[in-house]
């Protein structure tokens, strides 16, 4: 599997606008950082092109059409859809063959995210990161030249406190072109396209909306509240101060090697992406996902001794209570099946794998097995969740 590496960015100081990259909140542009124009006090988000025959057209004409869809779909986003994580960028600590964990370095997976400014975050590659990095970083994609007279500087990292490893949307300009010069200059050259791309970067601290928390309006998303009821209308959010989702806490031995809880700060957005339903025949059970070929693709992953026992199952329960020792190659491995114990199929896929990896590095069990068999729980758990 190749591993894109790119640097990251360190957490910039908030500007005037508190966007954390130096976005003032009434300029009159959107800036690369991904401000937005939170309710639309930016008038040129809300001006939409209006073309006719004859109209004499300019850069900023055309550009318009831009800004006025990128302002709209951010708005669109952050008061209806809210912000955070959507699904994947998981982080992981890296690990030798063996199964011990190399130092200072956090792999993060692809994902999907909401930015706080209303912005897409789409993390396509697995990235490989370096926490003592302090040079900026790449907006994803656009990588700054190197200087080879320069050599990488680490950024010191006290051991036992607590970091934040986070992300935010940028952009950058790229695919040059040749312009039309004026008078003898015929060499001119333009960026023809916008890259938009992210940020990784380490905070010292937590930004505000994780310190300070957000109103308790949970219920306001479905239903009447006293604050309805006193105000006579659902309060907007407020604007976002700050660009950056926390993907993962993070602390540094003295050697270097990481914890990661990546659940303690990380903010989800409700999604219904992997929700949806059928209007079938009669006898069809394809509301449950419980199918034949369902039963046949968990059939494989488990021992050929066992398949027969999901075939005739009578409900997914059933199989997701079977015994963790039962899936496939577990048996081969006859001190993983004796790690397992009595830990059922259902039990294995919300395991921690970091933990469990631990544990099999003391029972001297390979890393490879276990790894495996926690991928075949979690598509198990996957194929009879419907």
């Amino acid at each position: 599997m190749t591993v894109h590496e790119r640097t990251i960015r360190p957490a910039a100081v908030a500007g005037h606008g508190g966007c954390g990259c130096g976005c003032d909140g009434g300029s009159e542009t959107s800036s690369a950082c991904g401000c937005g124009d939170c309710l639309g006090r930016n008038a040129t988000g809300r001006l939409r092109p209006r073309w006719f025959g004859g109209q004499l057209v300019g850069p900023e004409d055309l550009a318009q059409t831009g800004v006025w869809l990128l302002e709209r779909m951010r708005r669109h986003n952050r008061l209806l859809h809210g912000w955070g994580v959507v699904c994947g960028v998981t982080v992981r600590t890296v690990r030798y063959g063996d199964g011990g964990r190399l130092p200072w370095l956090l792999d993060v997976s692809p994902g999907y995210l909401l930015g706080p400014y209303g912005d897409e975050i789409v993390v396509d590659h697995r990235i490989r990161v370096d926490v003592r990095d302090s040079l900026p970083g790449a907006t994803d994609g656009c990588p700054p030249p190197d200087d080879p007279w320069c050599a990488p500087v680490r950024e010191r990292r006290e051991p036992g406190r607590t970091y934040y490893l986070a992300v935010r949307y940028d952009e950058c300009l790229t695919a040059p072109v040749a312009a039309a010069g004026c008078g003898c200059e015929d060499t001119a050259c333009e960026y023809s396209r916008v890259r938009e791309g992210f940020a990784l970067g380490v905070l010292d601290t937590l930004p505000d909306v994780y310190v300070n928390g957000e109103d308790d309006s949970r219920q306001e998303t479905t239903g009447c509240s006293s604050r309805i009821s006193e105000t006579g209308t659902r309060p907007c959010p407020p604007c976002p101060t700050q660009p950056w989702v926390v993907l993962a806490d993070f602390t540094v031995a003295a050697d270097g090697r990481l914890s990661v809880d990546q659940l303690r700060n990380r903010r989800f957005t409700a999604s219904f992406g992997g929700y949806g339903f059928y209007c079938g025949q009669p006898g069809q059970d394809r509301l449950t996902g419980w199918t034949e070929v369902t039963r046949q693709a968990l059939a494989h992953a488990f021992s050929s001794s066992h398949a027969q026992e999901v075939m005739t199952a009578d409900d997914p329960e059933a199989v997701r209570a079977m015994p963790a020792r039962t899936l496939l190659g577990v048996a081969r491995t006859a001190r993983l099946a004796d790690l397992l114990g009595d830990r059922t199929v259902a039990d294995l896929a919300r395991a921690d794998p970091e933990t469990l990896a631990e544990e099999a590095h003391a029972a001297e069990v390979p890393p490879g097995p276990v790894l495996e068999a926690i991928d075949r729980a979690n598509l198990v758990l996957r194929l009879t969740s419907g």
